[in-house]
């Protein structure tokens, strides 16, 4: 995958196919984010990042908090 910007809404957006490991890094703030075949739908549930890599396979989605937008870096 090429190094791409994504900018974060608080709708979780797919970063990530799942065909490979994936890097995604935040200079500013932490992001939430899930492994999931389909964009979740309880965002109650997630993980904290502010810079992260997940081996393997699986689709990732990431957000932000209400009132917060911001770019992460997708490889």
């Amino acid at each position: 995958m090429a190094t791409a910007a994504v900018v974060l809404t608080t709708t979780p957006q797919q970063v990530s196919s799942g065909t490979s490991g994936v890097r995604i890094q935040s200079h500013k703030y932490k992001f939430k984010w899930v492994a999931s075949t389909s964009q979740p739908t309880d965002l109650s549930i997630f993980h904290l990042d502010s810079d992260v890599y997940i081996e393997g396979k699986g689709a990732i989605w990431a957000w932000q908090d209400l009132g917060t937008t911001g770019t992460v870096i997708v490889t």
